[in-house]
């Protein structure tokens, strides 16, 4: 498994945890993720430490009434996601709340 260096020391820590990401979230898999941001475009979520996605507009249920997703989620809220694409080698994670 990859190693990540650490700037400080010059010297590899720990574990890529991107490196293994496809196997411990295949596609379609549901997982739990903690909330990091909210934006007008969506909430990003973190499954894991070093390990953070999009849940897009597109892929939250809403209402006609209410659309404001910084009414909606909070920092820190836990959301049960989908995995929709993972492509380890660009650190790009997209989820579903679908």
């Amino acid at each position: 498994m990859p190693l990540q260096n650490d700037p400080s020391t010059d010297q590899q820590t720990r574990p890529d945890p991107w490196a293994d990401a496809a196997q411990r979230y295949p596609i379609n898999a549901v997982a739990t993720a903690h909330v990091t941001v909210v934006r007008e475009f969506g909430v990003f979520a973190e499954l894991e430490k070093g390990i953070e996605g999009l849940i897009h507009i597109s892929e939250i249920p809403l209402s006609e009434e209410e659309t404001d997703l910084r009414k909606l989620y909070a920092v820190g809220d836990a959301l049960q996601v989908r995995i929709l694409h993972l492509d380890a080698s660009a650190h790009r994670l997209a989820l579903s709340l679908k």
